[in-house]
C-alpha cells in the first residue's frame, strides 16, 4: 500500500490519474446507455454489433497515423485537446436527443469521432507516464492506470443501470460528456517534462516518421518478437467476449451468471493489478508477459473444460489476474525499451495490429462457434495461448533477454 501512497503524492501523476478515474467512470456509464439505447430502440443485434466495430475500427486503419502526431504535437496538448472533444460529441448527442433530430447513423457517426480522438488519447497517455514517474515506480503506476477499466467496469454498469430506470438517457450522455471535460481540467494542471526531440531536432515530413515508426520496430529484435507474440496471443483473446456467453449459454446457465462470471474476471484483474508491484522487482518484465499468458491459457483451458460453476468462478478469476499481469508488464516493457521520442508511433501501431486481429478473431471464433460448438474453442484458444508461450520460453531472442535491465532493444 506504500508504494501506491508514495506514486500518489507525485502531483502531476495524480493529476493524470484522477482525470482517467473520472472519464472512464462517465466512458462505462455512456457504453451501456449506448448499447442499451440502440437495443431498445431498433431490436437488432446487428447494429449493437455494428456500435462495438465503431469502437476500434480507428485504431486499426488511424492508428500508426495518430502515433506519429502523438511523437511530433505535444502531447498534454492532445490528451486535453482529446478529452475537450469527446466531451463536446457527448454533450451534442445530449442536445440531439433532446430536439429529437438524431438517427442511427448520427450515433455510429459521434461514436466513431469519439473513437478517433480516442486513438489519440491513449498512446500520448501511455508516452507520457514514464516522464512523470520513475523508473522503478513504472510497474506501480502502470497497475493503477490499468486498474482504473476495471473498476469503470465494476461501477459504471450499476450507475448506469440506476439512471436508465430513474432518469431518461440523456442524462447519461451529459455525465459522459461532463467527465471528459473535468478529466480536461485536471489534465491543465499537469507539467510533463519534454524530451530532446521535441525541442532540438528539425522538422522532418509525415511519411518519414511514420516509416521510421515501422522501421524502428523491424529493426530491434526484441520489440518484433514481442509485438508479434503479443499480437497473436490476442487472436484467441479478442474471441473471449463471443465465447464466454456462448459457452454459459451452451450449458444453460443464466444471464446471470455471466454477470458473475464477468464481475469476477474483473475483480481477478484488479486485485492483480494492485499487487503486482509486490513482485515486480524480483521478475523481468518480458517473464511476467510469457508466464502470464501461459496461465492464462492454461486457465481459460480450464474454464472450458471443467462446467461446475464454482470451476469456472475460479478459473476466470485467475484469467482476470493473468491478463493484469500480462497488460501491464507489457506496457511497462515498451515504456522501459523504446526511445522516447518513438513511443507514441509504436503503441498506436502495436494497437493497431492487435485490435484488427481481435476484431478478425471475433467474426472467425464467433462463426465457428455456431458450427462446431463453444466449448472445444475455448479449450482450443486456451491451449493455443500455452503452447504459444512454451514456445516463447525456447526462443533465443527471449533467453538472451530475461532477467537483464531492459533501456535498449538489441539490433539485428
Amino acid at each position: 500500500m506504500d508504494k501506491y501512497l508514495k506514486i500518489l503524492k507525485n502531483r502531476d501523476f495524480s493529476l493524470l490519474f484522477g482525470g482517467q478515474f473520472v472519464s472512464e467512470i462517465g466512458t462505462m456509464i455512456n457504453f451501456v446507455g449506448l448499447i442499451w439505447m440502440i437495443q431498445n430502440q431498433t431490436g437488432s443485434v446487428f447494429n449493437v454489433s455494428l456500435l462495438l466495430i465503431m469502437l476500434r475500427i480507428p485504431s486499426i486503419f488511424i492508428g500508426p497515423i495518430a502515433g506519429v502526431w502523438v511523437d511530433r504535437w505535444n502531447k498534454k496538448f492532445i490528451i486535453i485537446l482529446s478529452d475537450i472533444i469527446r466531451g463536446l460529441l457527448s454533450i451534442l448527442l445530449v442536445y440531439l436527443l433532446f430536439i429529437g433530430s438524431y438517427n442511427l447513423l448520427t450515433i455510429y457517426s459521434i461514436v466513431l469521432l469519439q473513437s478517433i480522438f480516442d486513438v489519440f488519447f491513449n498512446p500520448a497517455v501511455r508516452s507520457v507516464v514514464p516522464r512523470l514517474v520513475k523508473e522503478e515506480d513504472l510497474i506501480t503506476a502502470n497497475s493503477m492506470t490499468a486498474s482504473v477499466p476495471e473498476i469503470a467496469m465494476l461501477l459504471g454498469p450499476a450507475i448506469a443501470g440506476i439512471l436508465l430506470l430513474n432518469f431518461d438517457i440523456q442524462l447519461i450522455f451529459l455525465i459522459n460528456g461532463v467527465s471528459f471535460l473535468i478529466s480536461a481540467l485536471f489534465e491543465f494542471f499537469i507539467r510533463i517534462p519534454s524530451i530532446e526531440k521535441e525541442t532540438e531536432e528539425s522538422p522532418s515530413s509525415f511519411m518519414v516518421d511514420l516509416k521510421e515508426g515501422f522501421t524502428y520496430i523491424y529493426k530491434n529484435r526484441l520489440i518484433k518478437y514481442f509485438i508479434c507474440f503479443f499480437a497473436l496471443a490476442s487472436i484467441p483473446f479478442g474471441a473471449v467476449p463471443v465465447l464466454n456467453p456462448a459457452l454459459l449459454y451452451s450449458l444453460s446457465y443464466t444471464a446471470e451468471t455471466y454477470g458473475y462470471i464477468t464481475t469476477i474476471f474483473s475483480a481477478g484483474l484488479i486485485l492483480a493489478a494492485l499487487g503486482i508491484g509486490g513482485i515486480s522487482k524480483k521478475i523481468s518484465e518480458i517473464t511476467m508477459i510469457v508466464v502470464g499468458i501461459l496461465a492464462f491459457g492454461l486457465s481459460y483451458a480450464a474454464f472450458g473444460l471443467f462446467n461446475h460453476i464454482y470451476s469456472m468462478y475460479f478459473f476466470v478469476f485467475l484469467c482476470g489476474a493473468a491478463a493484469a499481469f500480462v497488460n501491464i508488464s507489457y506496457g511497462v516493457f515498451l515504456q522501459k525499451i523504446v526511445e522516447p521520442s518513438k513511443l507514441g508511433r509504436v503503441f498506436s501501431i502495436d494497437m493497431a495490429i492487435g485490435n484488427a486481429l481481435m476484431l478478425i478473431s471475433m467474426l472467425v471464433i464467433g462463426k465457428a462457434a455456431d458450427t462446431i460448438g463453444p466449448a472445444i474453442l475455448v479449450v482450443g484458444s486456451g491451449a493455443f495461448m500455452a503452447l504459444l508461450s512454451l514456445f516463447t520460453l525456447n526462443v533465443r531472442v527471449y533467453k538472451d533477454a530475461k532477467d537483464k535491465q531492459l533501456t535498449t532493444a538489441p539490433a539485428e
